[in-house]
């Protein structure tokens, strides 16, 4: 499969759409994009990690992969505390692509209380 470069006109929809997708296990969201150069169609699906404690005090890495014939567009995180605490101990240390296919978080949780994290990856087959 040859990549394929998303024209800027997609990359905001693309934005749009994962800032306001609902979430479901899996596969989150499938939209299709046309790109500017050749015209061919481009399928976008969001997948997600499933939740992972970080204890106190600790910091972590995580990452999430595309299936083997798409690749890495974009990529985020949630957290979220444990029930009880409406506290936001949480530093972002990178969010970055590690590699064509994947998508790395690393963090801190600065809590007294773990916290849970899941990773985002966007792929564009």
């Amino acid at each position: 499969m040859l990549k394929r470069k998303l024209s800027t006109r997609s990359m905001i929809a693309l934005g749009i759409l994962a800032s306001s997708a609902l979430i479901a296990p899996a596969v989150l969201a499938v939209q299709i994009y046309g790109t500017q150069d050749t015209g061919d169609k481009v399928l976008i699906r969001y997948h997600r990690s499933d939740w992972v404690k970080i204890q106190p005090k600790q910091s972590g890495t995580l990452a999430w992969n595309c299936p083997s014939n798409a690749y890495t567009v974009g990529g985020g995180f949630e957290t979220r505390a444990e029930q009880g605490n409406s506290s936001s101990g949480f530093s972002m240390i990178h969010s970055f692509p590690s590699s064509e296919h994947q998508w790395t978080v690393r963090f801190r949780n600065t809590d007294d209380i773990a916290r849970d994290v899941r990773v985002y990856n966007i792929c564009a087959d």
